[in-house]
């Protein structure tokens, strides 16, 4: 996405995770203010996360993850607005920035950042591109309820 990322990671020290997202961070901004001759920060705060309680939950993420770059090409598609399904499967297949099309069996060389075994074993399949949709709609549905509950 052009303002935001979604990764899915497994935490396998305490606080290993925050420890990866501030190097993450910290390199690309130094990268970025390099490459463009700039200073200061890239990004407006910390990063967020959610803890994945349930093999249900850990589906709908990874599903949710693989189809959130659609709100590029169909705006209204979380609220089921869908102008032309085929086109927006083909733009979901050849987006350069999410690991779908790796999982679609593209080789390339973005893949060495990939654990695909360890995503798939949270998942039966694969979904079809339909109920990657689906599954990304409703999680956006339960996350958006979820932080409405938790605001004051």
């Amino acid at each position: 996405m052009p303002n935001h990322l979604h990764l899915l990671l497994r935490e396998i020290d305490y606080g290993g995770i925050s420890s990866f997202m501030q190097k993450v961070g910290t390199g690309y901004t130094m990268y970025f203010n390099k490459k463009y001759e700039r200073t200061g920060a890239l990004f407006s705060g910390k990063f967020k996360a959610v803890h994945i309680e349930s093999d249900a939950h850990s589906r709908r993420v990874i599903n949710y993850i693989h189809a959130n770059s659609a709100e590029l090409f169909e705006p209204g598609w979380k609220k089921g607005v869908v102008r032309n399904e085929a086109k927006l499967k083909n733009r979901l297949l050849t987006y350069p920035y999410s690991s779908l099309i790796d999982y679609e069996g593209a080789e390339r060389p973005q893949a060495v950042l990939l654990a695909k075994d360890a995503a798939l074993e949270l998942v039966d399949t694969v979904p079809s591109f339909k109920a990657l949709i689906t599954d990304a709609r409703a999680f956006y549905n339960y996350e958006k309820d979820l932080l409405s509950d938790l605001e004051p």
